[in-house]
């Protein structure tokens, strides 16, 4: 169910609602603002423009590689986990195109984990064993 609240007028209608959800069982109720999305045709533009740029790119022989160091140029950043998520969700989604590393099953993760060490390890000389956790 998805109640919007409008202004003032609507106050009373969606207490109403909320109260006769809790009297039923067990809810999550979630309120958020609404924002105004991209236009329709932002989103194809959008599209366009990365599909266009990314043509140029290739044919001009420039690969994600070299965009990456050129981006990071001239800025000393600490690595995060947050990064190397990060690139690890991007290899996931271009070999698997997914766009969250929860819906790669576990032989993927385990695809995506000896793409993304394999090329830390020729990187930076850095390399981690998948680590054995217990839960």
């Amino acid at each position: 169910m998805k109640l919007r609240l409008k202004d003032k007028s609507d106050i009373d209608y969606v207490v109403a609602q909320v109260k006769r959800l809790a009297e039923l069982g067990n809810y999550t109720v979630e309120i958020r603002r609404n924002v105004s999305q991209r236009t329709l045709s932002q989103n194809s533009a959008l599209h366009k423009y990365f599909e266009l740029l990314a043509d140029e790119m290739n044919d001009a022989g420039i690969t994600q590689q070299l965009i990456t160091s050129k981006l990071k140029e001239g800025f000393e950043i600490p690595v995060s986990d947050s990064f190397l998520k990060d690139i690890f969700r991007q290899i996931g989604k271009d070999l698997y195109s997914v766009d969250s590393t929860a819906k790669l099953t576990t032989k993927q993760i385990q695809d995506v984990y000896l793409v993304f060490d394999q090329g830390m390890a020729e990187k930076t000389g850095c390399a981690i064993a998948w680590p054995c956790v217990d839960i």
